[in-house]
């Protein structure tokens, strides 16, 4: 059955035509943008505050995190963290998947997007931050899921709600407030923790805490490094779930791309950063994942 998609209102036979300046299209569509997605966002701020997600232009603490982390986001540290650093320990966790699956059997169904969702929960935290959730050894989720799931949810309903209305949504209000303490316990932990053990790895904890601002000299205090790691735990590994999923069904319901890039993957073997081109059927399968909606 098919259903209408919502749009904003328009005119009659022209429809939006005249929404979208044809000379300066993107001033037109950051205009829709305040419009209809920042609401929820300006609810988001109160777990997130001044970063990148939720910072309005210009906003100084933002900016002194983005010059800070821009060389941790290069392609030869991210192919220092991912590839050299990590490979073993990637493989573990995705081996943990492939274990419960084989367990479970070809008749049982298996809910395919929580357990990327587990995978990516233990591979982000690691590659970043070098620590493990060990999300397949639970049955029920993290309580940083959990929190997560709540904080978001809770944002769009609030950005929803008449400004004045909160006094009459006190249950709704204090589960909110312990969901964004969760999450700010579970990074302050990890940040901790950092400071009381060094090491020397390059992930994104260690350029936080060691980098400073090139322009202004300045270091990330403690509150900007924690709501920074909430951000990355949050959009890492719920996009790449969700990129996961996609591609995964996509495989599955093309069986002959399938067959190739099985075919594939056991004459190349593992895929390398330092060189993309001896998989490239794996790289159009990457790319094309791309069209889905989180990816």
């Amino acid at each position: 059955m098919t259903e209408v998609i919502s749009t904003p209102s328009g005119y009659p036979i022209l429809g939006n035509v005249l929404d979208v300046d044809p000379e300066h299209p993107h001033n037109s569509l950051a205009r829709m943008v305040s419009t209809y997605v920042s609401g929820s966002l300006q609810q988001v701020r109160n777990a997130l505050h001044d970063e990148i997600f939720t910072a309005y232009p210009g906003e100084h603490n933002w900016e002194t995190a983005h010059r800070t982390l821009m060389p941790a986001f290069g392609p030869l540290s991210i192919g220092d963290v991912f590839w050299v650093l990590m490979p073993a320990q990637m493989r573990r966790h995705l081996s943990q998947m492939i274990i419960k699956w084989a367990r479970f059997g070809p008749d049982m169904p298996s809910d395919v997007q929580d357990d990327f969702m587990r995978l990516t929960l233990n591979s982000i935290p690691l590659c970043a931050m070098g620590t493990r959730f060990h999300s397949f050894y639970h049955e029920s989720q993290h309580p940083f899921v959990r929190a997560m799931v709540g904080v978001l949810t809770e944002s769009f309903t609030r950005s929803r709600r008449p400004p004045l209305s909160k006094i009459l949504f006190q249950t709704q209000e204090k589960k909110y407030r312990e969901d964004i303490e969760e999450l700010e316990a579970v990074a302050k932990e990890l940040l901790n923790d950092r400071r009381a053990n060094p090491r020397s790895k390059k992930d994104l904890l260690n350029a936080m805490i060691l980098n400073k601002d090139p322009k202004t000299g300045e270091s990330l205090d403690n509150d900007t490094i924690i709501r920074n790691m909430i951000i990355f735990l949050i959009a890492g590994h719920e996009t790449t779930a969700g990129l996961l999923s996609f591609l995964f069904y996509e495989l599955w319901q093309n069986l002959e791309v399938y067959r190739k890039t099985q075919e594939e993957i056991d004459t190349v073997g593992s895929i390398s950063a330092r060189n993309p081109s001896s998989s490239p059927y794996r790289t159009c399968i990457h790319t094309s994942g791309k069209r889905r909606p989180d990816s």
